[in-house]
């Protein structure tokens, strides 16, 4: 894309000027209630306190919604800011800007024939996302984005359709939008292209420049949804068969840890052998379980069977 790499002096990143940008940016950051300063151990109670409130907010709907920026908006605003505020109104004093704003140098030092310019179509060509897939049967590609299975269709893959062996395509999908891909398919002598565009029956699909970030948090939220429902089957199902928390406890430890219910935590398991302690190793909600089922009594028995 016609982009030229700069190298730095060897041990001295500083002398590139993209590294004198980021301590810019950093500044820019700070307008966020998320920055972290130097590093995320400069602010951890406070940010562990807004990540909190965040995902009670997110997952329970509890409380206020704290205000952490989507990458769609912090990316809105950053631009907002190098246009409006840093171009326009920063005056260097290196060799480059020489008391100039970004903007002013830029025209200063224009070409007479002028930058090359990237064309939206350079640009959706460049990023497009390239895959080989296998034409299959209807003469329709399917391509898997988070999970869900698009499927597109073109009549110029319906000769295709039921070959042996199957004939293998390539899809470009644009990083914008998935409503359509192009397919370049093999044909004598070399290659052809076509439009293949979504089935009707998946005319739910987000379109436009953000459809795939819209997909993909559908698909958070669809998931976090069916973990909830698979939990509740499962915790009611373990509730049903245990006839007190110690037996659920039991029941707990013997499940592989995939069938266990996601809020179950111990910090051992029963074993048979005896460790130095002299007693067996248990977890530490059945340890819990154990003390709480014990009368004062029957605490000062196994102590002084202990002592003895």
């Amino acid at each position: 894309m016609g982009v030229t790499p700069v190298g730095a002096i060897g041990g001295n990143p500083q002398s590139k000027t993209i590294e004198r940008w980021h301590a810019e940016v950093d500044k820019f950051d700070k307008r966020f209630l998320t920055w972290c300063g130097g590093n995320t151990d400069e602010r951890p109670e406070e940010l562990s306190a807004i990540i909190t409130q965040h995902k009670a907010y997110w997952f329970h709907g509890e409380g206020k919604d704290p205000g952490i920026p989507t990458i769609e908006e912090y990316i809105v605003q950053f631009v907002d800011w190098c246009e409006k505020e840093w171009n326009a109104r920063h005056h260097g004093k290196g060799k480059y800007l020489r008391g100039m704003t970004p903007d002013q140098a830029y025209y200063a030092k224009r070409r007479p024939e002028g930058f090359r310019l990237i064309s939206l179509e350079e640009l959706e060509e460049k990023t497009a996302e390239h895959r080989i897939v296998t034409v299959r049967r209807g003469g329709q590609v399917n391509l898997t984005f988070w999970g869900v299975q698009v499927e597109y269709i073109a009549p110029e893959l319906f000769q295709f359709a039921g070959a042996q062996p199957p004939v293998e395509v390539e899809v470009i999908i644009s990083r914008r939008d998935f409503g359509a891909v192009t397919v370049l398919y093999p044909v004598t002598g070399g290659q052809e292209s076509c439009i293949a565009e979504v089935k009707s029956q998946m005319d739910w699909l987000p379109k436009g420049e953000e459809a795939r970030e819209k997909l993909r948090a559908a698909m958070r939220v669809k998931n976090h949804a069916k973990r909830a429902v698979r939990e509740g089957i499962k915790a009611r199902q373990q509730l049903a068969d245990a006839d007190n928390p110690v037996a659920l406890l039991e029941l707990q430890q013997g499940l592989p840890p995939t069938e266990k219910l996601a809020g179950q935590k111990t910090f051992g398991t029963p074993t048979q052998q005896q460790p130095p302690l002299g007693h067996p190793e248990i977890g530490s909600v059945e340890w819990m379980a154990t003390r709480r089922n014990r009368t004062a009594s029957a605490v000062a028995d196994r102590f002084m069977e202990e002592e003895q």
